[in-house]
């Protein structure tokens, strides 16, 4: 048996997080603005899956600015307990949503203390690969009620089933800035997407589903829209030359991408 040593692992997850939430609270606005709404397709798969029913009380895990809480408040969830490590995302949150269902805690996921058998879903919004299952999957085994869900899901910009100049211009500006990386395909991994949520066998029954779906972006939607990845702003000139390409590809693009859906089930699935 390998010994894992957990605070040093964890301690390795939460510095990620703090790193990227410093980029993502200084620019909440607009990445409220421009990262696009998931697939409506993915709630109704959660409905199906018996996941996501009105009345639940659900536990979000990096909500940022909200745009799953919102959809999932216009689902009939009775409330909502979102768990932000970002004071400014936290902030926007609360102040663009004021829902009474709704109760935004700022801290890190993997210290702020939990109710036990509280919840009937916990969800994850391209926010899990932050975090560190080893310690988040016990912990929301105690948080939730036997036969709730956890499901988490993330969004891949550009579907590599769709060829384009406007993919290929964007590979050269990764090439020329040394942005070229393939951690964007870890959420279609599945074995290693499923064994995280399968540690210490809390949860089982894992599905997973995936959504192909297409925006149009004038320049400055691209340009807005890559200004909220932490390595391509930080990264000299990259995003204005993805508004640039835009332009030089006459003012508009269809970009394509996908969202990669899991959904678990605490001691298995109600039948």
């Amino acid at each position: 048996m390998r010994n894992i040593d957990l605070p040093a692992r964890t301690a390795r997850y939460s510095g990620r997080m703090a790193g990227d939430h410093l980029h993502f609270d200084r620019v909440a606005a607009l990445y409220h603005a421009a990262r696009p709404a998931y697939p409506a397709a993915l709630y109704d798969q959660l409905e199906a899956w018996g996941a996501l029913r009105p009345g639940m009380t659900v536990l979000e895990l990096g909500p940022g600015t909200g745009q799953a809480t919102r959809d999932l408040l216009a689902r009939g969830v009775a409330s909502i307990d979102a768990v932000e490590l970002g004071d400014t995302m936290a902030a926007y949150l609360r102040r663009t949503l004021p829902d009474p269902r709704l109760t935004v805690i700022v801290g890190n996921a993997h210290d702020v203390r939990l109710p036990d058998h509280r919840y009937d879903l916990a969800v994850a919004a391209t926010s899990f690969h932050w975090l560190d299952p080893a310690v988040m999957v016990p912990k929301l085994a105690r948080a939730t009620r036997a036969g709730a869900a956890l499901a988490v899901w993330w969004t891949l910009f550009g579907d590599p089933a769709h060829s384009t100049p406007f993919r290929t211009g964007l590979r050269r500006i990764e090439e020329a800035h040394g942005l070229v990386s393939d951690r964007g395909v870890a959420p279609l991994q599945l074995h290693d997407r499923t064994a995280d949520l399968q540690i210490g066998g809390f949860f089982g029954d894992v599905q997973h589903a995936l959504f192909r779906w297409s925006v149009e972006l004038d320049a400055a939607q691209a340009t807005a829209l890559f200004g909220t990845f932490p390595t391509w702003a930080a990264a000299g000139t990259a995003v204005r030359e993805v508004g640039e390409l835009v332009q030089h590809l006459g003012g508009s693009v269809t970009d394509h991408f996908m969202t990669a859906l899991y959904g678990a089930w605490r001691g298995g699935r109600a039948q």
